[in-house]
């Protein structure tokens, strides 16, 4: 095929002059390295997928994004189809499925099991809660904003944001001061918050 072998297990290079430029990867000879489990999890065989995974697991401070991403793909992997069942398997489709995982982690989990985990883990977990909720409340304020003022769509966005994160806290039984230092308010906000969604009128 005009590729040797190099002397990194897994890699071969192209030999004559139309493929000399070309690199090729075997994933399921690769070597065990760190830096290879990102590509290993690609691999054909099971054995070098959970290798690669279990690899994965050991490296602190991922990317939210790649957290997702690598939860998605192991769910994928687990089914007993794998890469040969007839959906067509994108980026955008790994991504859904590592974010319906984290979703369905988050929910499941009692406060006392979340302040078990690691520190560093259970802190992003919480980050994230945060971001999603100053996210889907900015998007709110923003839309309203284009009608009342940027400005003022923007201070909308922040306090629908709050109002959210602290919802969704209580709603998983947090205690005020966690939910306080986490988010930066008092407790006599996050405690004005609640009593204004207990007045708030049925639909």
């Amino acid at each position: 095929l005009g590729f040797v072998p190099t002397e990194w297990p897994g890699v071969f290079q192209g030999e004559n002059i139309y493929v000399r430029h070309l690199t090729l990867l075997l994933l399921n000879e690769l070597s065990d390295a760190p830096h290879n489990a990102y590509v290993k999890a690609f691999a054909s065989r099971q054995k070098e997928k959970r290798k690669a995974f279990a690899t994965l697991d050991q490296v602190d401070a991922l990317p939210s994004k790649l957290i997702s991403y690598l939860q998605g793909l192991r769910a994928i992997w687990s089914l007993p189809g794998g890469i040969e069942m007839s959906e067509v398997i994108t980026p955008e489709y790994v991504m859904q499925v590592g974010e319906a995982w984290k979703r369905a982690l988050l929910a499941s989990l009692t406060p006392t099991e979340l302040e078990n985990y690691r520190p560093d883990y259970h802190q992003m977990l919480l980050q994230q809660g945060v971001e999603q909720g100053l996210e889907q409340g900015l998007e709110q304020g923003l839309e309203q904003g284009l009608e009342q003022g940027l400005e003022q769509g923007l201070e909308q966005g922040l306090a629908l944001a709050k109002r959210e994160t602290v919802r969704a806290m209580v709603a998983r039984k947090f205690e005020i001061p966690m939910i306080a230092d986490i988010t930066g308010l008092t407790v006599e906000q996050i405690n004005r918050i609640l009593a204004e969604e207990t007045n708030t009128p049925a639909a």
